[in-house]
């Protein structure tokens, strides 16, 4: 498990995502995955007057840690007890939504995206609303691995910020 969040890590979403992905092949059944990235999450420490993390970890972390366990408040709140949500680094999200299309998981993640960009950052940082990016990927269509899946959703989630930021991709 993470320590901050207390959410699943990288390793454990993606053996998870493997084991869901073999059980969606044998029966033929769907599985979604969302790839939830923070935007501007290192933009975030400068103007909070905290360092990143991963640059200087003798630094007061607490607003930065804050959003990071919000985030995750909000994530496990949007879906089921069935699904999985870890934090893969450290402004990156994933959800592994089984038995679920990619219709699906799209609307699993609009319901995010709105829910961070309206109330997540009001007891964090009032002056400016914090936004997610989000990936949606699908078991079979976007591929038959966990690195197929995981690689297409980061590949739409990077397309997402291109975009604007703050939107859904899938």
């Amino acid at each position: 498990k993470d320590e901050v969040t207390c959410l699943y890590n990288y390793n454990y979403m993606k053996a998870r995502l493997g084991e869901e992905i073999k059980r969606a092949i044998v029966y033929q059944r769907p599985c979604g995955y969302l790839l939830v990235d923070i935007d501007d999450f290192k933009n975030f420490y400068t103007t909070t007057g905290e360092a990143p993390p991963f640059v200087n970890k003798g630094r007061d972390e607490a607003k930065s840690n804050a959003l990071l366990k919000e985030t995750g408040v909000i994530l496990q709140a949007c879906v089921t007890e069935i699904d999985k949500v870890g934090r893969l680094s450290d402004d990156k999200f994933a959800v592994i939504l089984p038995e679920r299309n990619k219709r699906q998981s799209a609307s699993i993640a609009e319901e995010i995206r709105k829910k961070i960009e309206d109330g997540l950052g009001k007891s964090v940082r009032p002056d400016k609303k914090i936004t997610v990016s989000i990936g949606v990927s699908e078991n079979p269509i976007d591929g038959s691995t966990p690195d197929e899946l995981m690689g297409k959703a980061e590949k739409l989630m990077r397309n997402a910020k291109s975009l604007g930021k703050n939107r859904v991709i899938v």
